[in-house]
């Protein structure tokens, strides 16, 4: 069990974000119009200069230092439920990836409500900039598996509060409410299981399904496999 905090390089993190603001906001085009709307995010994203902390930290257990059986999952002395594990193959699983990350705070409420929106679209695209490096980070050590995580794959939304056991939220900024909400609102937090080749993806139906776990038993997704066979 190793517990690490996330190198995360500036330059690297303020492009890409730019990048995913640009393709979020839609803003990305050409004409007068646009140029305008390109200011007034531009001036968003200096008023909120001094907050944007990109933070990340993690911590790696080896094989050995994991269960996994059906949907649970123990993983330093804490159980994680989510039903989505009854997909994944034990022979399959070589160790565990346990990350938190925050990109700070990018409310504005003394603003108007456009100069709100950009902000809060500025601290989607940093929080999932932050994301994506710290993927890219796992798979240049290991391959790994689907991104699991609190409000994913059917995962309760508490089970942050056991992530939180085994990170420093202190340290990264974090705050989780009595609701399981994660303050600063642009953080997340998440696994990755480290895995062999054989590994078989999880259903991509299942990552944002409405339904409850009682009902997995009944889903077409799951009973008849592939998502070609639902389009038909």
């Amino acid at each position: 069990m190793r517990k690490c905090f996330f190198d995360i390089q500036w330059d690297a993190c303020n492009d890409l974000a730019r990048t995913l603001f640009m393709k979020t906001s839609g803003i990305d085009r050409e004409g007068s119009k646009f140029e305008r709307m390109k200011k007034d995010a531009a001036h968003i994203r200096q008023m909120l200069k001094n907050r944007i902390t990109p933070r990340g930290q993690y911590i790696c257990f080896d094989k050995d230092e994991i269960t996994l059986s059906g949907k649970k999952l123990w993983a330093g002395k804490q159980e994680f439920a989510c039903k989505a594990f009854e997909q994944l193959r034990e022979s399959s699983i070589k160790g565990l990836y346990i990350y938190a990350c925050s990109a700070g705070d990018y409310t504005l409420p003394d603003e108007d409500v456009l100069s709100q929106v950009y902000a809060d679209i500025w601290g989607t695209a940093f929080t999932d900039a932050i994301r994506m490096l710290i993927k890219k980070e796992f798979e240049s050590k290991a391959k790994i598996s689907d991104s699991f995580g609190p409000g994913f794959f059917g995962m309760p939304t508490r089970e942050v509060e056991k992530i939180k056991s085994l990170l420093d939220f202190k340290q990264l900024g974090i705050e989780v409410r009595d609701s399981a909400i994660m303050v600063p609102l642009k953080s997340c937090a998440g696994l990755y299981f480290i895995v062999n080749d054989d590994y078989k993806p999880i259903n991509s139906q299942c990552a944002f399904c409405y339904g409850t776990e009682t009902s997995c038993k009944f889903c077409h997704a799951l009973t008849n496999g592939d998502d070609d066979d639902i389009i038909k």
